[in-house]
């Protein structure tokens, strides 16, 4: 069976869009999504934010906002 990449990446992605936080409160902030992209978090502070990231919409997307950003 193969699998497609480009779909499976669109439905996470459309996943990730449907959750909305309650609050931002527990949310990275920018700068410690600037310090992931530029490979200057500990390991465990990298852990936790994609975690997060993999859970929230905003941060989602403002991680994806960054990156693009950088690019």
């Amino acid at each position: 069976m193969r699998i497609d990449t480009d779909r499976l990446k669109a439905l996470y992605r459309d996943y990730v869009r449907q959750k909305t936080p309650a609050s931002l409160d527990g949310c990275p902030s920018p700068e410690r999504l600037l310090r992931l992209l530029r490979s200057r978090s500990s390991d465990r502070e990298a852990t936790e934010i994609v975690d997060h990231i993999s859970r929230c919409r905003f941060c989602f997307s403002e991680f994806g906002f960054v990156l693009d950003v950088l690019r």
